[in-house]
């Protein structure tokens, strides 16, 4: 056996030498393998930059009439109405859509808590207290040694597991993640403003349904009239009863009118309440008339419609998480290095445990490299790239249905401005014919007839007038939502947010252990806001003639078919990976920023002073982003 004990001037014997530049050389290969294999393009990145996908599509302006002025927030104030900034605050506390969003955030907050401890080590206590007997059987039949023994161990200690992520592929897990948290968060946001747009509009809609209930009952009360008086001259001679009859029709007819008004404007109410979180009793009164119209307002650009609605910044931060994950899956094709320990006592006897004798402790480290897994990895590596190509679609569709839907508010505004000024006129003249048929019946020239016919003449285009002013304020309603404005801004500039609203009683209350991860607020993110958002379960009943207020958040996001986006002939985006410490405080950042509003959702009514808050997209930027 050779000597490898050092001599003076030592150097390692010729055997050992070649030993030992063996092993140098096989670590070396193996990597230096590694290392060359993860920077190859399997493992690049493959999503596009999420702009990219429609850069080629986007117009320098719009092609509606539009100012480019800078889309301003704080829209519910346009409308001039404190009792509806009070109704979208109440609805912000006690919608049951919007708090399961909320909910929904709170969930994601805490599995990016779980995607982040997997880069941590683990550390966990041990304990062990077992007796087991041995037989001997080595000795046969011997005297010197019974032929068995109990023997009885206690043991105490601490172990440690650590998966080294030395390809970053944790990481990148960690970063999907967070991606996805940060749009979940956008989903609440865009949430809150599709929930504000739907309250806006349900209740100019119920002041509208008032409003045209009286127009109704003045239209009834003249028609009963003429009736009165047409019957008076049937029976002097003076009208043939097939006139009379077609009055009383017209009389019917308007009776029946009224009921529906009736009806409609409860079944508003009711939508109304439901969406605040009331009972639905139709008992929400509206008081007033629709407010003016607000002046025309200022569009933007429409590149800048992709930085301002959060929607659509969730959805680019879905196409990032998922090539986040779709590197992740690559990478399971590398070897994984753990590292092990452990430490304690152990001893036969309690008064033994910690004498010197008693401590043990192991080191160690460990590889796993796939060869043959039956294909799941590079399955699970197609699953992820459908799944990021999806994304991509996503935001394709979700990005040109924005525009679609800001060209539609503003042309159809320019077109209902114009169809506005023609009913106008139309009720001027009506207004006008009825003071001249009015000085004729008051002169004896004209009959009682002719008078009250001009009088519904006028209430028809008034009714028309109201319909015509209620789809301008729909319509302004949804244009505000299109462009990613907030309905409400706090006194300090920051768009506001709902409260938390108070959590529902559970006959057993859950273990503390299970409450949301607490902390402080944190940082939106840069362009993501989700998945789409959910409407609120109450859909608004619009008025006749009125134009829908459509609400971007609520839309099914359908990848179109027709622009297909292949992952491998997309660009790969060179991304440098950042510092792990980085990454881990941004994270936490993120983390207790969510905690701390999900602390406050389960607190006590009586208690809860806090907000459960959303930063605006323009904190957004602050978010990590892979």
């Amino acid at each position: 056996m050779q000597n490898f004990a050092p001599t003076p001037g030592w150097r390692l014997s010729r055997p050992a030498w070649r030993r030992t530049l063996g092993r140098a050389v096989v670590v070396a290969s193996i990597t230096g393998a590694s290392t060359t294999l993860a920077g190859c393009s399997l493992f690049q990145r493959e999503a596009p930059e999420p702009k990219t996908v429609v850069s080629g599509v986007v117009p320098a302006a719009w092609s509606a009439p539009a100012t480019a002025d800078t889309v301003a927030d704080d829209w519910l104030k346009d409308f001039n109405d404190p009792t509806l900034t009070s109704l979208v605050e109440e609805a912000w506390r006690n919608n049951a859509t919007l708090l399961s969003a909320i909910s929904r955030r709170d969930a994601s907050a805490a599995r990016a808590a779980i995607d982040k401890a997997a880069n941590l080590p683990r550390l966990d206590f041990q304990a062990s207290v077992g007796r087991q007997r041995q037989i001997n059987d080595f000795l046969g039949n011997s005297t010197v040694l019974p032929s068995d023994a109990y023997i009885s161990r206690i043991r105490f200690g601490l172990g440690l597991s650590w998966e080294l992520d030395v390809w970053n592929r944790v990481l990148d897990l960690n970063h999907a993640a967070a991606g996805d948290l940060v749009s979940v968060m956008l989903d609440v946001e865009a949430a809150r403003f599709s929930l504000a747009a739907q309250t806006a509009s349900l209740w100019f809609s119920l002041v509208a349904a008032d409003q045209r209930l009286e127009l109704s009952q003045a239209l009834q009360k003249s028609q009963n009239e003429t009736v009165r008086i047409s019957g008076e001259r049937e029976a002097s001679g003076l009208l043939s009863t097939a006139e009379l009859i077609k009055l009383e029709t017209d009389q019917a007819a308007a009776d029946g009118d009224l009921v529906a008004r009736k009806l409609e404007r409860d079944r508003i109410a009711r939508s109304l309440e439901v969406l605040v979180g009331r009972y639905p009793a139709a008992a929400l009164e509206a008081s007033g008339a629709l407010p003016p119209m607000p002046a025309p307002i200022a569009a933007g650009l429409p590149s800048n419609l992709l930085e301002r609605r959060p929607d659509i910044q969730a959805a680019a931060l879905r196409v990032t998480a998922s090539d986040d994950r779709l590197l992740a899956a690559k990478k399971n094709l590398l070897p994984r290095f753990t590292l092990n320990a452990s430490g304690g006592t152990q001893s036969k006897y309690r008064d033994l445990l910690f004498d010197d004798d008693s401590f043990t402790w192991s080191l160690g480290g460990g590889l796993l490299q796939p060869i043959f897994d039956g294909g799941q990895i590079r399955a699970g590596i197609r699953v992820q790239r459908a799944l990021m190509v999806e994304s991509v679609q996503k935001y394709r569709d979700k990005a040109l249905s924005a525009f679609r839907e800001v060209e539609d508010g503003l042309a159809t505004e320019a077109a209902l401005r114009q169809q506005r000024d023609f009913v106008q006129r139309a009720l001027d003249l009506s207004m006008k014919n009825q003071s001249l048929t009015q000085k004729s019946y008051d002169n004896g020239t004209l009959d009682a007839g002719t008078n009250l016919g001009a009088e519904r003449g006028v209430v028809l285009a008034r009714i028309k007038a109201l319909d015509l002013d209620l789809a301008l304020l729909n319509n302004r309603i949804a244009l505000d939502l299109a462009l990613g404005g907030s309905p409400v801004v706090r006194a300090d500039g920051s768009p506001a947010a709902a409260d938390a609203a108070t959590p529902v009683l559970l006959k057993a209350p859950l273990p503390e252990e299970t409450a949301p991860v607490g902390a402080p607020t944190a940082p939106a993110v840069e362009t993501p806001v989700a998945a789409p958002v959910e409407m609120p379960a109450a859909a608004p009943v619009e008025a006749p003639a009125a134009v829908p207020a459509e609400t971007p958040a609520a839309a099914p996001v359908e990848a179109p078919a027709a622009v297909p986006v292949e992952a491998p002939a997309a660009a790969p985006v060179s991304i440098s990976e950042p510092a792990t410490t980085s990454e881990d405080q941004e994270l936490d950042a993120i983390l207790a920023a969510v905690g701390a509003s999900a602390d406050e959702a389960v607190a006590p009514a009586d208690t809860k002073t806090g907000a459960d808050t959303v930063p605006p997209p323009a904190e957004v930027a602050a978010a990590p982003t892979p």
